[in-house]
This record gives structure tokens, sequence and C-alpha cells, in this order.
């Protein structure tokens, strides 16, 4: 597993909330844990396994007050998740601001979650960028 850690600014203001994101069941459905709360240090060892444990069967973790964590079986899966789960919180602070968002409907998201929620559709999902990034930085693949 690949672990990416998110301090970009729209997942580190949702995580201030005490809420799930009402976007997030379409590609995180069920694989997802809310808002753990790490009272410790992020770095204490205990605090780790434990954050490992849940990791190895979800893709992302809320974790209140400190950022978000996706993994993926792949490095370009987990930056997939990384990049959608930032899409998320920056959709909903926005929608957020201007009212209260209406959630998808639980046969809906199932459907969504069927069609762009597996492993390798995160992969898959990350070429486009990932051929872009090659094309404009091609140093980025010199060791």
């Amino acid at each position: 597993l690949t672990l990416i850690p998110s301090m970009a600014e729209p997942g580190r203001v949702w995580v201030v909330f005490s809420t799930p994101l009402v976007k997030m069941p379409v590609r995180f459905m069920r694989t997802t844990v809310f808002l753990m709360t790490i009272r410790e240090s992020f770095w204490i060892l205990k605090k780790a396994k434990k954050i490992a444990r849940v990791l190895s069967s979800h893709k992302a973790v809320i974790l209140r007050n400190h950022g978000l964590l996706t993994v993926g079986r792949s490095v370009d899966e987990a930056a997939w998740w990384f990049i959608t789960m930032e899409s998320c919180c920056q959709s909903q602070l926005m929608a957020e601001s201007v009212g209260k968002p209406i959630s998808i409907d639980p046969k809906t998201a199932r459907l969504t979650h069927s069609q762009v929620g597996s492993h390798e559709l995160g992969w898959l999902s990350f070429q486009p960028l990932y051929q872009t990034i090659v094309e404009e930085e091609p140093d980025c693949l010199e060791m």
C-alpha cells in the first residue's frame, strides 16, 4: 500500500468540522473512516499502528484537526484518491458556504461507487494527470 498524507488547504479546513462529507460517498462509500481523533502526537507509534490497521481496509481516514490520509495499491491510485478527497472537501466547503447540501440517495451512491470507486479505476483515473506531468516535466522521471 502507498500512503499519501494531505496538508492541502481544503482538507485541513474540512477536518475541523464534525460531520462527514456529503459528496464523498460516490468514490469513498464504505471505504473512509470519518473524523478519527488523534489526541496525542500523530507520530506516536501506538497511534500510527492503529491508523495503519484502519487503512488496511479503507482508502481514506479523516483525522480531526490534523488532515487527510489516503492509500492505494499503487502510488497512482493513492494520489488519485488524495486529489479526489481534496476536491470533495473543497466542494463541500463551497456548498456549505451557500446553504445546506443535499445528500445523494443511498441507491445512487452505491451505483456510482461501483462505477468509480474501484482500485483499478483509481489507478486509471490518475493516468491522464501522470501523462501531463511527464510531458510538462520530463525531468521528474530521472533518478
